[in-house]
């Protein structure tokens, strides 16, 4: 994908596209500094949060207590003695989760970008290829630009189209059981979530599961937002095409934007695993489903 990336810069024609990606790619670079920030003050929060549980266990050393730890974890040997290597475990676990999740995140997030640009540069270009002040250039250099400035923007539409296929097809296995994953996990976040507000009202446990439920929702919002915004570049461009100047053209030249407009007739899409479109209608049908799900499961449970 990196090398089809670099590929995809090589036919870029003028400073107003190179702008175009360069926009895309620092919505990328400021996705991927956020996200690792955000990262940073998670594993600080966590280590802060376990530390005063380990705190307050040493303070409390003349009354019968337990090791706490926010993540159990069996380790087969004395958790007292231990607790600071345990706990220094727990922190290299973590940061390395979260170094994983922010290195992919961020890497699909740029591709996803990467085909924002190529779709909105496409648009850019078949907008600008028939121009009123082309129109009046003599007929055999008239239609030889009308030709090679269609022919760019059809060749990049394709470039698009078939990047935004290649991401979805090479990741549908890895995007199908993040999806599973994601809506169970979430499911049991919430019902837990719901359990200690009812039973326990721990207040580091609503912390952990107030912010394990944001993580997932966030999560979810940026995925599918990504997809809408892929979906709607792709619409944008059939639009331009369709209201353009291309009944002004020759016959032949017409006929290359046929591609585009048979193209543009179904809408781009960014698929997670063949079953699921990433798009904002799609995360509130998913949400809602899980909410609803989650309610219903902890209510029956309640009553049982």
């Amino acid at each position: 994908m990196l090398e089809e990336n670099r590929n995809n810069l090589k036919l870029l024609k003028d400073k107003l596209e190179i702008d175009i990606i360069e926009k895309y790619f620092h919505i990328a670079k400021l996705f991927t500094i956020t996200l690792m920030g955000i990262c940073c003050c998670a594993i600080i929060t966590y280590i802060i949060l376990q530390s005063l549980l380990i705190f307050d266990i040493i303070l409390s050393l003349n009354e019968s207590y337990s090791y706490r730890f926010i993540f159990i974890t069996e380790y087969f040997v004395n958790q007292e003695k231990y607790t600071y290597a345990i706990f220094l475990h727990h922190i290299l676990a973590i940061s390395v989760a979260i170094v994983a999740l922010c290195s992919t995140g961020s890497t699909l997030f740029a591709s996803a970008m990467n085909a924002c640009a190529l779709l909105n540069i496409a648009s850019y270009r078949v907008e600008n290829a028939i121009k009123w002040n082309i129109l009046v250039i003599p007929s055999p250099t008239r239609e030889y630009l009308l030709y090679r400035r269609l022919v760019h923007a059809v060749t990049l539409h394709r470039k698009a189209i078939e990047f935004t296929k290649y991401f979805s097809s090479e990741f549908a296995v890895s995007f199908l059981i993040l999806i599973i994953v994601g809506v169970i996990s979430l499911s049991l976040s919430l019902f837990q979530f719901l359990q200690v507000i009812t039973l326990t009202n721990n207040i580091i446990e609503l912390i952990l599961f107030s912010f394990l439920i944001l993580v997932h929702l966030v999560y979810m919002f940026i995925t599918n937002y990504t997809g809408q915004v892929i979906t709607d570049i792709g619409i944008k461009l059939f639009k331009a095409t369709y209201n353009g100047l291309w009944y002004v053209a020759p016959l032949h030249t017409q006929k290359i934007l046929l591609f585009i407009l048979q193209n543009g007739t179904v809408n781009i899409h960014l698929t997670c695993g063949r079953l699921f479109t990433a798009s904002l209608e799609g995360f509130a049908a998913v949400k809602l489903k899980v909410f609803s799900k989650t309610k219903y499961i902890y209510t029956y449970n309640k009553l049982i």
